[in-house]
C-alpha cells in the first residue's frame, strides 16, 4: 500500500495517482518503509510506502517514483526469500563452510540436534580470548565437540563436567569415559575435563566469572534446581546461560522447563533464543 499525505492509496492504481492530484508531486521525492502494526495481534501485518512532500512533479519523474516503488517491493522479496531459504538450508550451508562440523554431525553421536549443536557453536565462536566456558553434561562429547570446534584458535578456558556414568539416561550405570575421550581426541588440548557431580565440581572451579555455561546435567526438579543455584552466581552480568531439553514433551521426571519459567519470571535470567529444545537465556 502507499501512503500519501495520510491518504490511503492501493499499489494496483498506482499508476493513476497523476489524476487524482493533479501534477503536484514534490521534487524531492522520499520513499520509506513503514511499518504497519496489526491492532488485534500487535504484529507488523505489511509495509507502506510514504510518499512525502509537494511540488510539480513531470511525467517522467512520476514514471521514475512509479519504477522505484516497484524497485523497492522486489527487493522486500527477495530480502524475504533469502531469508527463508538461509532458515531452511543453514544446516546445509555451515556443513559445506566447515567440513569438521560436517564430520562431529555424522560421527559424534548424543541426543543433540544439529541445529542445536550449530546453536552452541556460534555463542562460543563470539566469545573473546580469555573467556571461561563451563559445560554440565557431557555424555559423549557431542555438545563438546561443537564448542570446542568454535574456541579451537582463541584462549578460552573450556570446563567440561560429567559422571560419565550414564546416570538418569538408563536404570543401570554404563561408563562412557573412554568414548568420550575418543571423541574428543582432537580438542583434548582445549578442554579441561573433570569427573564427578556437577554440585561438587562447582566447589573446585577457580576460573570465574563464567562467560558461557551449558546445562544439561541433571534434568530432575531437584538437580535442575541445585545447578542453577551453584552455578548462575558464578556467571558474569550478561553472560550466556543455555539450557538443553527446555521443551521437549513432557518425560516423567524431566523438570527443565518448569524450573527455567521460574527463573525467567524471577527475572534472574533474560530469554535470548529458543533453537530446537535448546533455550539460549542472559544473566541479568
Amino acid at each position: 500500500m502507499i501512503l500519501y499525505h495520510n491518504k490511503v492509496i492501493d499499489s494496483k492504481i498506482f499508476p493513476s495517482i497523476k489524476f487524482r492530484f493533479g501534477n503536484f508531486f514534490s521534487d524531492y521525492i522520499a520513499l520509506t518503509r513503514k511499518p504497519v502494526m496489526s491492532k488485534k495481534i500487535k504484529k507488523i501485518r505489511h509495509q507502506q510506502l510514504v510518499i512525502c512532500g509537494f511540488t510539480k512533479l513531470n511525467i517522467p519523474k512520476l514514471n521514475k517514483l512509479k519504477m522505484s516503488y516497484l524497485f523497492s517491493v522486489g527487493i522486500i522479496k527477495i530480502n524475504s526469500i533469502i531469508k527463508k531459504i538461509y532458515k531452511l538450508g543453514g544446516k546445509f550451508l555451515y556443513l559445506f563452510k566447515n567440513s569438521q562440523l560436517k564430520k562431529i554431525n555424522k560421527d559424534v553421536h548424543g541426543f543433540l540436534l544439529f541445529n542445536e549443536g550449530l546453536g552452541l557453536y556460534n555463542l562460543a565462536k563470539k566469545l573473546p580470548n580469555e573467556a571461561v566456558i563451563v559445560e554440565i553434561g557431557s555424555f559423549l562429547g557431542r555438545s563438546t565437540c561443537f564448542i570446542a570446534e568454535a574456541i579451537k584458535n582463541k584462549n578460552i578456558k573450556f570446563i567440561t563436567i560429567d559422571t560419565f556414568q550414564n546416570q538418569g539416561m538408563t536404570k543401570e550405570i554404563v561408563d562412557v569415559y573412554s568414548k568420550f575421550l575418543d571423541n574428543v581426541e582432537c580438542y583434548k588440548d582445549l578442554l579441561i575435563v573433570k569427573k564427578g557431580f556437577s554440585y561438587d565440581m562447582v566447589k573446585e572451579i577457580k576460573y570465574h566469572p563464567i562467560d558461557m555455561i551449558f546445562i544439561d546435567g541433571d534434568h530432575r526438579y531437584n538437580g535442575i534446581t541445585r545447578d542453577i543455584k551453584d552455578w548462575i552466581p558464578l556467571v558474569k552480568k550478561d553472560g550466556i546461560i543455555a539450557f538443553h531439553d527446555y521443551c521437549i514433551p513432557k518425560v516423567k521426571k524431566e523438570a527443565v522447563k518448569e524450573v527455567v519459567d521460574i527463573e525467567l519470571k524471577k527475572g534472574t535470567i533474560k530469554k535470548i533464543k529458543l533453537i530446537g529444545s535448546l533455550l539460549i537465556t542472559k544473566k541479568r
